[in-house]
């Protein structure tokens, strides 16, 4: 017995009978440009480990790569187009923004919210 499985560009060739396995190879070989990775660590994001007592397949190398993505080497810092310390706003403009202002923006917000 024999399988072939594909996943985009990766072939998975499994099987008990290492003759046919070696048949199969060299006919995709003759249609196709392939490489034969040997023996299998990795198939998309399953490990595969091998002992004596079986085969392990686990999710651990994507599991600490989806850690390591979400954790993040800390903050990532990216350059703006804008100038640093730049005021938007002339002072002007602040000065003349009463208190009483901001309260009544506030409450419409509180209102939308709530309704």
């Amino acid at each position: 017995m024999q399988s072939l499985s594909v996943y985009v560009d990766d072939l998975l060739i499994i099987g008990n009978d290492e003759g046919m396995i070696k048949e199969l190879k060299e006919a995709l070989h003759q249609k196709f440009k392939m490489k034969d990775l040997r023996e299998l660590k990795y198939f998309d994001q399953l490990e595969v480990l091998r002992s004596k007592e079986g085969i392990l397949l686990n999710l651990r190398k994507y599991t600490l790569e989806l850690i390591q993505d979400i954790r993040g080497d800390g903050p990532k810092h990216v350059s703006t187009p804008l100038e640093q310390n730049n005021r938007l706003a002339t002072i002007e403009y602040d000065e003349g923004i009463q208190q009483s202002d901001n309260i009544k923006l506030l409450d419409d917000k509180t209102h939308f919210k709530d309704s």
